[in-house]
């Protein structure tokens, strides 16, 4: 029985816009092993995940991992018994440009002003300050 000697832990994947076009065949996802039982401390949240993706994971708090106050694309959403947690969303973002990779955020994104204050990072991808009460979801403020 091989067992890993590698812990994880106080890991945070916050305020990235994860994204592909509606061609091809890479997939614009999260993948993390929740079976790793030297996984704690870890959290995803903030961030606006595409294509092909479930939704949130309901993780045992014993285990102290949480995923939540993400967007999920509304189109390529996939009922496959993952369900959202209180704070995320399913929706078009409203990039303000995707096809030309311009990921900020139209003002009617329903992604602005709803990530979680708690994580108090405080500068955005194009090093603009985040508001401290209702940052945005995704990379950029």
């Amino acid at each position: 029985d091989l067992r890993s000697v590698l812990h994880y832990e106080g890991i945070i994947i916050a305020h990235n816009t994860i994204h592909k076009s509606a061609t091809g065949t890479v997939r614009a996802a999260i993948t993390i092993d929740l079976e790793n039982p030297f996984l704690f401390n870890l959290q995803i949240k903030n961030n606006i995940i595409g294509d092909y993706y479930g939704g949130d994971w309901w993780i045992g708090e014993s285990r102290s991992r949480l995923m939540d106050y993400n967007c999920f694309t509304g189109a390529a959403y996939s009922d496959d018994g993952a369900e959202c947690n209180v704070h995320s969303i399913i929706d078009d973002p409203l990039f303000a440009d995707a096809g030309n990779n311009d990921f900020s955020l139209q003002g009617a994104s329903p992604a602005k002003g709803a990530g979680d204050p708690g994580l108090a990072i405080p500068y955005d991808i194009g090093w603009m300050p985040r508001s401290a009460t209702a940052p945005s979801i995704g990379c950029y403020e």
